[in-house]
């Protein structure tokens, strides 16, 4: 999936820079977008609503009008038709029943293939009130393939996916071999609910108004861009958790900033924006292939803001280790195999120091692999690295308490070879000192031979640095100031919409 997003990241870039240029004048938003809420597929969902919802096939036919929980399941096994033989999480009181039906289950195919029925496209009604989906529901829809079922909230509730909700109304879709739910939502609701996912909604009011002017953007600039629907509904789009990305803050957010979106030669530009630029930010076409000339290389003093937070501080600054095998594992998966790994050479970097050519040289031969694509191949935050293989001869002291270090040692493989003791002692009314016991106060690890990655920065750097942009926010900056900084050359311009 990594290599495949890398591609598709690269068209779309090549994709848009090939739009025709209009006037700022003449775009405008819907009034409603279309979101890939089920993301890279599903093979089972539960939907469900905070009130009556209605369900209808294409043709119009009603096929649900009711409260309650429904699943949409793909390659169903049932008995004759009717049982059903459950899937994934079953509670315990439950699990004799289930093992029993696909006991039953095995030897009516052995007796008579054609009393086990495999269902491919299905709609049940679950009896349950459990969020937890225990597979079990009597049948009220079936098909021969996946169906473009519709689902629409009676009331002024929301539906929920999979225990989350969302506004609007739900259409399945087919996806690959399996199938996604599309949330088609009111825009301006779809704007206020990704800030709220994007980044934090106590974040500064100006970063809040910096991020939906960007995502504001990035919508108008991709709209149909996936053909059926407008975006995914994560981070290879923008970020969209439905109403629990929705703040008092981020509706502010939106209010206040009403159409703006940023132009360069009066057509909106691509708003792309990333996590954490660690320090300086890259130019469009060191990280994929075409330049851009408001997406050039600045510098992000303000992602050092990052390093206050318990939860951000690693995506400023961050060490991904690997052992030998571990890291041969790692770029198996992705499709790249060359033997026992030897070396990893850094041949080409940007003037930010991004990495844009690395060699993997191994006992079967050698692989380059280039900008963006370095940090899906080796596991990485970013593309701003630097490589190290370490020997087997390295110690290192941590803390008892260092949860994530001592879990991050022991995937390695480390061993620990001693403990660090503190006296635990209290002072006598005669001078002396009185040792009652001893604890256990560090750790020392003797580290295997590995693979040392350090690095900087948290996605592609490219554009908007969200943490770059809080800290830009906090001393002082507004939200024109932001954008103005990270997309060089553009201009804010009012359009018709929220």
């Amino acid at each position: 999936m990594r290599r495949a997003l890398v591609a598709a990241l690269a068209g779309a870039i090549l994709l848009v820079a090939s739009l025709p240029v209009h006037a700022a004048n003449t775009y405008g938003l819907p009034e409603t977008v279309r979101i890939n809420i089920g993301l890279e597929g599903l093979t089972q969902a539960v939907i469900s609503a905070t009130g009556p919802f209605l369900v209808t096939a294409p043709e119009g036919k009603t096929v649900f009008r009711d409260a309650g929980r429904l699943a949409v399941r793909t390659n169903v096994l049932r008995l004759d038709g009717d049982i059903a033989i459950p899937r994934g999480y079953v509670p315990v009181e439950e699990r004799p029943t289930r093992l029993a039906l696909i006991r039953e289950a095995k030897l009516a195919e052995a007796i008579s293939p054609k009393s086990l029925v495999r269902i491919p496209f299905e709609l049940e009604q679950l009896a349950s009130v459990s969020t937890l989906d225990t597979g079990i529901g009597p049948s009220i829809f079936r098909a021969s393939s996946i169906i473009g079922l519709k689902f629409a909230p009676l009331d002024q509730g929301t539906l929920t996916l999979n225990g989350k909700g969302y506004r609007g109304t739900f259409e399945v879709a087919p996806y690959g071999q399996d199938f996604t739910v599309i949330n088609t939502v009111a825009t301006d609701r779809y704007l206020v609910s990704v800030v709220g996912s994007e980044i934090p909604q106590d974040w500064h009011r100006e970063a809040q108004a910096a991020q939906v002017i960007a995502a504001r953007t990035y919508l108008i600039r991709h709209l149909g861009s996936h053909g059926s629907y407008d975006l995914d509904g994560d981070e290879r789009d923008q970020a969209y958790k439905g109403v629990y990305g929705e703040a008092d803050s981020t509706e502010k957010a939106l209010q206040r900033t009403a159409g703006l979106v940023i132009t360069y030669a009066g057509a909106p530009i691509d708003a792309f924006y990333s996590a954490n630029a660690g320090g300086v930010t890259e130019n469009s076409e060191n990280v994929w292939v075409t330049s851009l000339p408001y997406l050039r290389s600045v510098a992000s003093p303000g992602d050092e803001v990052a390093l206050r937070s318990s939860w951000g501080a690693s995506s400023y600054d961050w060490t991904k280790e690997y052992t030998e095998p571990q890291l041969r594992q790692q770029l198996f998966r992705i499709g790249v195999n060359v033997g026992q790994i030897q070396a990893i050479d850094v041949l080409e970097k940007s003037a930010s120091g991004g990495v844009l050519l690395a060699r993997i040289r191994g006992s079967l031969g050698s692989r380059d692999v280039i900008k963006d694509s370095t940090r899906f191949t080796f596991g990485l935050k970013s593309q701003l690295f630097t490589v190290q293989f370490r020997p087997a001869t390295d110690q290192e002291l941590v803390k008892v308490d260092d949860a994530t270090r001592l879990t991050e040692l022991g995937n390695l493989g480390a061993d620990r070879d001693a403990v660090v003791l503190s006296a635990q002692s209290s002072l006598q009314t005669d001078g002396s000192v009185l040792v009652s016991g001893f604890k256990t106060k560090q750790y020392l690890y003797r580290l295997p031979a590995r693979v040392v990655f350090t690095g900087k920065g948290y996605g592609h750097r490219v554009g908007m640095s969200q943490w770059g942009m809080q800290g830009m926010a906090v001393q002082g900056a507004d939200y024109e100031q932001i954008i103005k900084h990270y997309y060089q050359g553009v201009a804010l311009t009012k359009i018709a919409g929220p």
